[in-house]
């Protein structure tokens, strides 16, 4: 047969050949492979470990690097830290994104072998973060000694974990803001977010709220009969104005409920209650004890530090939340 015939009919064959893969074209290049699509971030020794982190970009390399020339940073899907040593991964972590560093956030972290928790081991400390405009932020804290672990995952949800050091004893205390009030009968701005204080307890191995860090001083009874005279009189309670996501209107000054948790929070509970009751306006068509059962018995008892703030202020932790609660924001 000519040449050129054969050549056509060669062509043919695989044009009309069903599905054909590209994999088994003589002379095709084989597939990326997902390791080909990751990029290092860092690898950090430390004693005989390696401190890995890599991107899952999601894109092939060549793809990558144009996007880089065109000075656009590519999408970052997953990113992954690993603590190796001899050449076996002894831990992994992963999230949408992690920092080691807490890079242009406030209360960097402590740098690379301190003994972050006063134990006496070198440790290393990073921040996840899942992803969205806010949530979710989870503090990880490893110690490094002969025998690696994990001593501590920290849910921040909305609230940034960050190491303080709060008293003369050694170790740093991680500081937070309590989120299960987010949007509860506000905006994100407006949100009660009362901190939270954690310490590493050595007898429990953890870190767990601290009462001595957490409870404050009375505040000035001046300032804060001022600030519930305030309250009492502000224009929010008939406007309407408390109305939040088309729920009925409500009017309760969102700061009312976050000194109320303040308080709360540092260890002032019937010194919060006597507050609440100072800057309520009885003319608003809500009842009082509607407002502080919703508060008190339901959102309150929802956090998951609930069992500590009750120890906090000597109260028993009854069951959380209450039955009969309405919907979790409120309305």
């Amino acid at each position: 047969m000519p040449r050129l015939p054969r050549l056509i009919l060669l062509l043919l064959a695989f044009c009309l050949a069903p599905n054909t893969p590209v994999s088994d074209v003589a002379g095709a290049q084989p597939a990326l492979a997902p390791a080909d699509w990751q990029r290092l971030e860092w690898d950090r020794p430390y004693g005989d470990y390696r401190l890995v982190l890599t991107s899952k970009l999601g894109l092939p390399p060549a793809e990558v690097a144009a996007q880089e020339r065109a000075g656009r940073q590519p999408a970052i899907i997953e990113q992954v830290f690993e603590l190796r040593r001899d050449g076996a991964t002894l831990l992994t972590i992963k999230d949408h994104w992690l920092d080691p560093a807490l890079t242009g956030h406030e209360g960097r972290l402590p740098p690379l072998g301190s003994d972050i928790a006063g134990t006496g081991r070198p440790q290393f400390a990073l921040v996840g973060w899942s992803g969205g405009a806010r949530c979710c932020y989870t503090l990880h804290l490893i110690e490094l000694g002969p025998m690696p672990r994990q001593l501590a995952t920290i849910p921040g949800g909305d609230g940034l974990p960050r190491f303080q050091q709060r008293d003369a004893e050694a170790g740093l205390e991680i500081v937070l803001e309590d989120d299960a009030y987010v949007f509860w009968r506000a905006a994100y701005s407006q949100s009660a977010m009362p901190r939270v204080v954690l310490k590493f307890d050595p007898a429990a191995g953890q870190y767990r709220l601290a009462p001595q860090l957490m409870r404050r001083a009375v505040p000035n009874p001046a300032r804060l009969e001022a600030e519930a005279r305030q309250l009492r009189l502000a224009e929010i309670w008939t406007s309407g104005e408390g109305s939040f996501l088309g729920g009925p209107p409500r009017g309760v000054p969102p700061r009312l409920f976050r000194t109320t948790l303040d308080l709360i929070y540092g260890g002032q509970y019937e010194l919060a209650l006597r507050f609440l009751d100072a800057a309520w306006n009885d003319t608003h068509a809500e009842s009082k004890a509607e407002f502080r059962r919703d508060l008190l018995e339901c959102r309150l008892r929802a956090s998951q530090w609930w069992p500590d703030i009750a120890a906090l202020n000597g109260l028993k932790p009854e069951p959380r939340p209450s039955t009969g609660c309405r919907d979790p924001d409120g309305f």
